[in-house]
């Protein structure tokens, strides 16, 4: 038994609308895991920028305190003070205040990085399981799509299996 032509043509719009409808949740999938990535790569370079930073500025840090340093030295040299007594502990005082700073501009600094790298890390996984849903849909339209076209035509042309009458059995 054939098909007629209306359920061929609904069929067939329900199986194009169905495909049409897949790619699209596929294809924003694929978009939102790219641009998940794109955003995570971001979240990593403004990590790595964070790390460079704070070595730069401790950098510069110990540079300007050996230079303070220094001077004091050379005026209390110049003035004729030795470099022991209250004026070293002062000093000293003073350096390791200073590098108690830059270890904590470092703690600082690695905290940061670290959170930028997780966030990363979310992002990517968010990305990927958005691109695994837009599979699963995708794929669950497909499937509802070709359900519908086949209710469409073997339901209307009775062409699928057919019921046997019943019969009832005469006493």
């Amino acid at each position: 038994m054939g098909f007629d032509p209306i359920s061929l043509a609904a069929a067939g719009a329900t199986l194009a609308a169905g495909g049409i409808s897949a790619l699209s949740s596929h294809m924003q999938g694929k978009t939102a895991k790219k641009a998940s990535s794109a955003n995570a790569e971001s979240m990593d370079r403004q990590a790595s920028q964070v790390e460079t930073d704070a070595a730069a500025n401790m950098l510069r840090q110990r540079r300007n305190q050996n230079t303070a340093v220094a001077e004091q030295a050379a005026r209390a040299g110049a003035s004729g003070l030795t470099g022991e007594g209250s004026g070293s502990a002062a000093q000293q005082v003073v350096m390791r205040s200073v590098e108690a700073d830059i270890a904590d501009m470092g703690t600082k600094a690695q905290r940061e990085a670290s959170s930028l790298r997780h966030q990363a890390d979310l992002t990517r996984w968010e990305g990927g399981q958005q691109h695994r849903s837009g599979n699963v849909v995708a794929l669950g339209t497909v499937l509802r799509s070709a359900a519908s076209a086949g209710r469409s035509l073997y339901g209307s042309s009775g062409a699928g299996v057919q019921r046997k009458p019943t019969q009832t059995v005469k006493k």
